[in-house]
């Protein structure tokens, strides 16, 4: 059935094939569409219960410290990790054999 249908729609003439055309792009373009407002609709009800909880538990402040201190330790133990190579490198001694 289907490969009938598109045999007639490549054998037609280009005014069916451009009306066929037009209709497959506003189906697709319809479906893209009708995924995203689908989309949206979750989102914003998640966004909408996240943003009551936030009223109803943290403050700006709160939460822009927690960030903050999340982001010192995450901080803290990458420059820790970098020191031990650096460390490692210029100030370890290295002996090196000196044949005569």
């Amino acid at each position: 059935m289907g490969s009938n249908f598109f045999k007639k729609i490549r054998e037609g003439d280009e005014k069916t094939k451009q009306r066929w055309l037009w209709i497959f792009v506003s189906l697709s373009a319809a479906i893209i569409i009708i995924v995203w407002i689908v989309y949206m609709s979750h989102n914003l009800k998640n966004v909408a219960v996240a943003s009551t909880e936030i009223e109803q538990g943290n403050s700006f402040w709160q939460i822009f410290k927690n960030g903050l201190i999340v982001i010192g330790d995450n901080l803290k133990s990458s420059l820790g990790y970098y020191w031990q190579i650096v460390r490692g490198k210029f100030f370890t001694p290295e002996s090196f054999i000196i044949q005569p």
